[in-house]
């Protein structure tokens, strides 16, 4: 099996190689990902900011917002943690740690009642095990976060198996 580093370069080439595609590809995500129960359930909805060549779920943003949900942005708080703000607006986001959009300082701390966690992702396996930047931030996140998650990625970066270290 090839190391983590070679793995990040692999995914991280075939997802540049979608960039034609990638709004198309973006916007069928957001559709499959408002359809799940567990979407139409959650009172809190926590996204990301799409950086480069990253699936963009800002349709998914504007679905929850209308739908009368709380959306929530990670903001990096030092180089080990990160935490979730409300935003009401994708204008109440500024560039951050890494250059990637997060929210101004203000906006107010997330409640994870009810919630549910879009998880962007290198690749992932059919087993659910996710291979990220290599920064930790999701996967520390994430082993305190209860409610629901869903990864986030496209099609062709799925893989058979990741490592699992």
């Amino acid at each position: 099996m090839e190391d983590k580093s070679a793995l990040r370069k692999k995914y991280k080439a075939i997802r540049e190689s979608l960039l034609e595609n990638a709004p198309e590809y973006s916007l069928e995500i957001c559709k499959k990902c408002a359809a799940l129960p567990e979407f139409r359930k959650a009172d809190t909805v926590l996204l990301y900011f799409a950086k480069g060549s990253e699936a963009d779920l800002s349709s998914l943003f504007e679905i929850a917002r209308k739908t009368g949900k709380r959306v929530a942005y990670p903001r990096c708080l030092d180089r080990e943690r990160m935490e979730f703000f409300e935003i009401s607006s994708l204008s109440d986001l500024e560039k951050g740690y890494y250059g990637i959009m997060e929210p101004k300082s203000g906006c107010p701390a997330c409640t994870f009642e009810n919630a549910i966690c879009f998880v962007p992702a290198l690749s992932f396996d059919k087993d659910g095990y996710r291979l990220g930047y290599g920064g930790g931030y999701y996967d520390r996140f994430l082993s305190d976060f209860s409610g629901a998650t869903v990864g986030i990625t496209f099609e062709k970066c799925l893989a058979e198996r990741l490592p699992r270290k």
